[in-house]
């Protein structure tokens, strides 16, 4: 039944507050992160990405990101 879930969290910022939604959501796969944060470092977007995390950031922000982990954002 687990694969029926879907979780969707949401933090206006990210830094370390991201690691939340892991326990929050321990039952999912993927987790989504909807964030209006602009910008995140290199090496959280990577802890992010190994641990299943795909956020969800307003185009308009994408641009703040690094250009190699634009691909895991939605919207």
């Amino acid at each position: 039944m687990t694969e029926k879930l879907t979780f969707l969290g949401a933090k206006t910022t990210c830094k370390d507050r991201w690691r939340q939604i892991l326990d929050e959501a321990e039952r999912t796969g993927v987790k989504y992160l909807a964030t209006m944060e602009k910008g995140i470092s290199k090496d959280q977007l990577r802890q992010m990405q190994v641990s299943g995390v795909v956020l969800v950031v307003p185009k308009k922000y994408h641009d703040y990101y690094p250009e190699e982990y634009r691909g895991i954002f939605l919207l």
